[in-house]
Formats: C-alpha cells, structure tokens, sequence
C-alpha cells in the first residue's frame, strides 16, 4: 500500500487539494514538496530496492544505470535524466536514507529493521535546462518513504518502521486498512487514522 503523508496528507484533508485558498486572496501552501509513504513486507525488504525503485524510476523516465542497491556505503547512488531529454523536464532521483541518520535512541530490537536496505527515496522533477523561468519555482521534489510491516498473526496486530519513523515502531492499525480521501477529484488511498499518526 501507497499514501500520502506529512504535508501532503494534512494538505489532502484539510482542502482536498495540494494547497488552498485563504481570505484576502492569499494561497495557503501546506508543504513545498510531496511526500508518500510505502508499506513494504518486513520479510522482504529488497521488494523496495530490486523492484519498487527500478519500477518508479522507469515509469517517470529516470535513467536506472546510477541507480545503486548498496547506497548505504557512503555513496549519493543517483538515476539521472537521459540525454535525450534535456529538451523537456525531467527527473533526477537519489537515495536520501544517508541524509536522515538513524537516531541514536533506536531501540535495538529495531536496528536491525530500520537498516534493511535504503529507505528513503528522494526524486525532484526540473524544468527543461534552458527555461527563462526560476528552476526553484518549476521544480517538483517528492519524498517517497519506505514502511517495513511486521504482523502479528496470532495477535492480530502489527507495526511499521522506517523512513522518518526509525526510532520507534508505528501501530499498524493508524495505517491499515486504509482510508480514502479527496485530492484534487481523485479518491486516493490515506492513512486509517491520520490524526493519530
């Protein structure tokens, strides 16, 4: 499962649209990026890296050959626009997990988890090179964030870890199952309870 979270899921309640309007003709803009959490099995935590990834990155026409698996040994692993498009936008995107350490008070039973393979996707489309136009007021960043889910069958609950969350692990019932809202017309998949995440 996909939602928005952060800016984007107070934004998608609060006005159904990316921003909204103000008395006295002002614009209220919530967030100056997009951001999306995506809830991964714990017993496969590669699904995000050998699969999610590579898929996104294809879909949005990113070049896939800087893409590295083993971003965590230090290195800023990016997929960068192809060539042939520098006449129109394009997309670069990079693994962030370095750019959000893990907080020294982890619990340990979660270190383990939270360092299963990169979790943290960063992507920014930008405007063709040669714009008139300010590059910063054309961009588009969009963090995408990756949830392990660990279940407990037996007691029928679960939790999540990862991404902004590395310090403790996250109830899975203010995830799951998940809600709808309303953003822009279009029904999109939100958090069950947002208020308590």
């Amino acid at each position: 499962p996909w939602m928005p979270t952060s800016g984007t899921l107070i934004s998608a309640l609060r006005y159904g649209a990316l921003s909204g309007e103000l008395p006295g003709g002002r614009r209220d803009i919530v967030d100056n990026d997009l951001d999306f959490f995506v809830m991964v099995d714990g017993a496969k935590p590669l699904l995000w890296t050998e699969h999610f990834v590579p898929c996104l990155l294809r879909r949005i026409g990113a070049d896939l050959t800087s893409w590295s698996k083993q971003a965590r040994g230090g290195r800023r692993a990016e997929a960068v626009e192809k060539p042939h498009d520098r006449k129109a936008p394009y997309w670069n995107c990079w693994d962030a997990t370095d750019d959000r350490p893990i907080p020294d008070e982890v619990d340990e039973s979660l270190r383990n988890w939270v360092t299963m393979a990169p979790d943290y996707l960063m992507c920014s489309r930008q405007p063709p090179p040669d714009t008139d136009a300010d590059p910063m007021e054309l961009a588009v960043t969009v963090d995408i964030v990756r949830l392990l889910v660990s279940r407990d069958k037996a007691q029928g609950s679960g939790s999540a870890v990862g991404g902004w969350h590395r310090a403790v692990a996250i109830p899975l019932e203010l995830f799951l199952p998940t809600s709808l809202c309303r953003v822009a017309g279009e029904a999109v998949p939100c958090p069950r309870d947002p208020v308590g995440l």
